[in-house]
């Protein structure tokens, strides 16, 4: 390079002169996954600590140090304005250099679980994905073609037993069908009686 030409046989850091501090900045921006979210970071270091990074999505700077806010300044609008820069440019490398001839492979899956399976007892189950080609894959759990919850979910179901009925409820049942019971034969008696008396009645026999 230029310093290789200047300085022929020694390292560019050597080339370089010598310095008491060094002050950097650092800006990068990224696709975080397939699913194209983009992550970006733009910061300031001075002797590789770092002073202040701007927070790209609130739009602010957020210093290491609060104090560091109260004898300079940063305009955020420069950090933006770099990360649309490096937005730009990342799309548009994307689309020119992210051509492969290789031949897309699809992957190998097992599933297999953690412990030894058991009936009645929980396990974890591991999805083991190899073998493919490009490098990037999202995975999905299904359950009978039903995607998975974010989080497990728990619930236990009781089964619903009617109340029983208490022992004096009982008690009483029984005590006032036992007296039903009796006025019944007590009533049934009294109507016999009354039953023989107007026969003896109706029929009065004479003197033998």
């Amino acid at each position: 390079g230029i310093l290789g030409g200047l300085c022929p046989g020694v390292g560019a850091d050597a080339c370089l002169p010598a310095v008491e501090h060094v002050i950097s900045q650092a800006e990068f921006y990224q696709h975080k996954d397939r699913s194209q979210q983009v992550s970006g970071e733009f910061m300031f270091e001075l002797d590789q600590d770092e002073i202040f990074y701007v927070d790209l999505e609130r739009k602010e700077t957020v210093w290491r140090l609060p104090d560091f806010g109260k004898f300079t300044s940063f305009e955020e609008q420069g950090a933006l304005g770099s990360a649309a820069v490096g937005k730009a440019n990342l799309e548009s490398l994307i689309r020119s250099f992210n051509h492969t001839r290789a031949q897309n492979e699809p992957p190998e899956v097992t599933v297999f679980p953690e412990d030894p399976v058991e009936l009645g007892e929980p396990n974890v189950l591991i999805c083991f994905v190899d073998k493919f080609f490009p490098p990037a894959l999202s995975v999905t759990w299904l359950k009978n073609g039903q995607e998975g919850l974010p989080e497990p979910f728990t619930n236990h179901w009781e089964a619903q037993v009617p109340n029983p009925i208490p022992e004096t409820t009982e008690t009483l049942v029984c005590a006032l069908g036992l007296a039903v019971g009796i006025i019944g034969i007590i009533a049934g008696t009294i109507l016999i009686i009354k039953g023989m008396k107007m026969n003896a009645a109706r029929n009065p026999r004479g003197p033998l």
